[in-house]
């Protein structure tokens, strides 16, 4: 996970205006989270199923957000891109990026487009491979284990594992 990945937590500069108003974007099983965290923080949510409907929102009301959440787990890569028109035509609005669990190479790739970072659920326990602020002793481990594996003169992934990593497609959109 890239290093400057930044988590969305409630001293995070769009979690500070209240009332916010945010743009919760993924398939109703993976925005519940986020628009009850964003509730306790104090944000009025406009839930949509997909990016091309919050780019309508966004554009049917330039300044009425502050902040977007985009669940990756509920966008194909090629939708990715909306991010960086966001990002240049709303650039008072923060993109923070949920659900990465298994979605590495997308979140890297979100982040070069310009998403500010990570939506942390605060009322749920971290997952460490997927989201930032795990405890020092979990980062502890994965140092341990990343410095073993770097000793080890087995490959870390065969060639086809890497091949089926950077061509991950999220799950069909349903609806």
């Amino acid at each position: 996970m890239p290093n400057n990945v930044k988590p969305m937590t409630p001293d995070s500069a769009a979690s500070s205006r209240l009332p916010g108003r945010a743009l919760i974007v993924g398939r109703p099983t993976f925005r519940g989270g986020a628009v009850a965290e964003l509730h306790r923080r104090g944000f009025l949510c406009t839930e949509v199923d997909e990016p091309y409907e919050a780019m309508v929102h966004l554009c049917k009301r330039p300044s009425f957000y502050s902040a977007i959440i985009l669940s990756l787990n509920s966008l194909y890569r090629e939708e990715l891109p909306i991010i960086a028109a966001i990002r240049k035509r709303f650039s008072h609005v923060e993109i923070w990026l949920s659900d990465t669990d298994g979605r590495h190479s997308a979140l890297a790739e979100a982040m070069k487009l310009g998403a500010n970072g990570l939506f942390v659920d605060e009322a749920e326990p971290a997952n460490p491979p997927a989201r930032m602020g795990a405890s020092s002793e979990t980062a502890a481990h994965a140092q341990e284990s990343h410095a073993a594996a770097e000793k080890s003169s087995d490959p870390l992934l065969t060639a086809e594992e890497l091949r089926a990593l950077l061509q991950e497609t999220p799950s069909p959109h349903t609806g």
